[in-house]
């Protein structure tokens, strides 16, 4: 299953572009040159690129289509194709360049959605990836048992910032009015601490 898209492509396609992914199955020779062809406009040279890297992969000109892989993946890293996936990611596994990658990938180098991260680690694999799918995993499980708790920290939050800011802003309240909003404050803030207390203790079973 293809990661989520995440980002659209930088502008509308030409019709060309149909035309050539049409050609690639039966002559995958005319495709390549109408990809290389409409590479020419920047604004797709990157997606022509991934393109002809198919297209000589297809007609075996293997070493060729990696160092065009490799040459996507190290001048468009940060474009996206299709899927809205990086190219600095899909390229460099295509050219078999995954020295660093999952570590980049684990260090946010790229904005990734969840199941798109999920999904290059999983196939990358080696080293902390399992550590790093677990935590997808555990995350996963968690949410629908967080989201009560966070709707239920809104309420104290934003009666103790009025409750505050009227404090700062209004020099006019009497002492028993201050003692009423500090006594409010107090309370919410002990509410707060209740609710943090349960998603900690959720969280330290669940990892458990």
């Amino acid at each position: 299953m293809r990661p989520a898209l995440r980002a659209p492509l930088p502008a509308p396609l030409p019709a060309a572009f149909a035309e050539a992914e049409r050609l690639e199955m039966d002559r995958p020779d005319l495709a390549l040159a109408a990809y290389r062809r409409l590479g020419a406009d920047e604004r797709f040279a990157a997606l022509a690129s991934s393109r002809v890297a198919r297209c000589l992969a297809n007609l075996g000109r293997v070493q060729e289509a990696i160092g065009v892989w490799r040459s996507l993946a190290d001048s468009y890293p940060d474009d996206r194709d299709p899927h809205g996936r990086p190219y600095g990611i899909v390229a460099a596994i295509q050219a078999g360049d995954t020295t660093g990658l999952l570590e980049q990938i684990i260090n946010r180098r790229w904005e990734l959605s969840a199941d798109q991260a999920e999904h290059f680690v999983a196939q990358l694999g080696g080293s902390g990836a399992e550590a790093y799918l677990d935590r997808f995993r555990f995350a996963r499980e968690l949410a629908p048992a967080f989201r009560p708790a966070v709707g239920a920290g809104k309420t104290p939050i934003t009666l103790v910032r009025l409750y505050e800011e009227t404090l700062l802003r209004h020099d006019t309240l009497t002492i028993a009015e201050r003692r009423e909003f500090y006594r409010i404050i107090t309370c919410e803030s002990a509410r707060l601490g209740r609710l943090v207390d349960q998603i900690l203790s959720f969280a330290s079973n669940g990892e458990s």
